[in-house]
């Protein structure tokens, strides 16, 4: 059950199987795609143009490193990364136990967050549906679904049905693991508004759960980095996808600025570990403190 379910549920491997990068592969191999009259029509298909720059992505990562490939990948996106704030030398090396707070108006901020640290030893809490952009980058996520799902028949990219059950399995195998690493000096990147949108309302229980379990001689080297992205949103965001599916490449460039706030460790934060709904409360105020009034 939980990850393993995952990993065998026959549902989740066909999802797997039919990523994008493996889409592409698919109409690659096809006879139209190695016809020589139609396979060069076909790679000029703009979704299927769009596809292969996340295969690329995908590709690029086994090739060069998370790091890199987010790099490139923000490059051949238009996207332009600025940012505002300096990120500690320390943050960025490998072994270095740390956990990235987030604001997630998006879909790219782990690609953001990954340029901005380039490390390798990166893992991110995200939702199980994330695996469709690649194996590749799959091996850095831990994957986490709500349980108001439990049942609903979604479609296959977005991963196998699940009972409440599995999914609460599943959820608690990825926060324990997301412990682990950070214990064992990784870095994780959680949004703990929950998932994309608007950073209002209650953080995601599970950012304290993960603190709570990380071991008490480790909690005093860890740190916590916010970081606050503006200069995109959901709407801009959607002029992309449109631009993608319509001529398969940017028609713009576009510009996100990371406000980087304080990376205390997490003993100067937190005064007792006993509760994690208090020490999600501590890291809360902490968090919009940084940047208020810009939240």
């Amino acid at each position: 059950m939980g990850l393993d379910f995952m990993r065998h549920n026959a549902l989740y491997e066909i999802s797997h199987k039919d990523g994008f990068e493996n889409i592409v592969r698919m109409v690659d191999r096809s006879y139209l795609g190695r016809n020589p009259i139609t396979g060069p029509l076909i790679r000029q298909f703009p979704p299927l143009k769009s596809l292969r720059m996340i295969a690329n992505f995908d590709e690029d990562i086994e090739l060069n490193g998370l790091g890199y490939a987010s790099h490139e990948f923000l490059k051949t996106l238009q996207f332009g990364l600025s940012s505002e704030g300096a990120i500690l030398p320390e943050l960025k090396a490998q072994g270095s136990p740390l956990i990235v707070i987030s604001t997630h108006q998006g879909l790219i901020e782990p690609i953001y967050i990954s340029a901005l640290l380039e490390r390798e030893d990166s893992y991110i809490i995200a939702g199980m549906e994330n695996h469709r952009y690649g194996g590749n980058l799959t091996k850095h996520l831990l994957p986490v679904r709500p349980s108001k799902f439990a049942g609903e028949k979604r479609s296959v990219l977005y991963g196998p049905q699940m009972t409440t059950e599995e999914i609460q399995k599943m959820n608690e195998e990825s926060l324990q693991t997301a412990s682990e690493r950070v214990a064992s000096g990784s870095m994780l990147t959680i949004f703990p508004w929950g998932g994309r949108g608007e950073e209002t309302g209650e953080w995601y229980t599970g950012l304290g759960r993960i603190i709570y379990n990380i071991p008490l001689n480790q909690r005093g080297k860890t740190r916590i980095l916010p970081i606050y992205f503006s200069g995109h949103d959901r709407a801009s965001l959607k002029e992309l996808i449109q631009e993608l599916l319509l001529y398969g490449k940017p028609k713009q460039e576009r510009n996100v600025l990371a406000r980087i706030g304080a990376a205390p460790f997490l003993d100067e934060l937190v005064e007792s570990y006993d509760d994690p709904h208090a020490i999600i409360n501590s890291i809360r105020v902490f968090f919009l403190n940084q940047f208020s009034p810009k939240i």
